[in-house]
């Protein structure tokens, strides 16, 4: 693990297969990122997890064996946001000043010390940039065409920035 908080994470995430239940026992941050990474986890297993009578066992004994399987899956899950991440923030600069601003706004986030950091991490940040990216291309939409389903695409959007981190609000 890179950083403390990843321990606390991954620890939750195993926890729902150990329990064999979705409820969070670790609440440093919202059950959103656990769920999406556990996703993942519950995917790779197939392939990747010891084979045991269930598809649930072999993922619990692998909690035990290789407990940074998640963190692994956390990184890739921050890796894919940060880069969408980009790609969202080219189509707000493009709306809103062309094909030149859009660009310069993906390469100076391309470069950006702590997004970058934050996109190498199994943590909920890059998660929460994410559709706080997408909340604001809906609000340039919302602005530029006053349609209903902007309003509510940009409210979907801002719940998920608070469902991925509490200080996303």
């Amino acid at each position: 693990y890179g950083h403390v908080d990843e321990i606390g994470v991954a620890a939750s995430i195993w926890n729902f297969f150990r329990s064999g239940t979705l409820e969070p026992t670790e609440f440093t941050y919202p059950a959103l990122y656990s769920y999406l990474v556990a996703g993942l986890v519950w995917l790779s297993g197939w392939w990747t997890g010891p084979a045991l009578g269930s598809h649930r066992e072999s993922l619990v004994l692998l909690s035990y064996l290789d407990p940074a399987q998640v963190a692994l899956a956390g990184r890739v899950w921050s890796a894919a946001a940060g880069t969408l991440t980009l790609v969202v923030t080219f189509l707000l600069g493009r709306r809103a000043g062309g094909n030149g601003v859009g660009l310069a706004a993906a390469s100076f986030l391309a470069v950006a010390t702590v997004p970058v950091i934050q996109a190498h991490r199994a943590l909920p940040d890059s998660t929460m940039a994410m559709f706080a990216a997408l909340c604001f291309l809906f609000s340039w939409r919302l602005y530029e065409h006053g349609r209903w389903r902007d309003y509510l695409a940009a409210g979907v959007a801002a719940g998920l920035v608070v469902a991925s981190k509490y200080n996303g609000a």
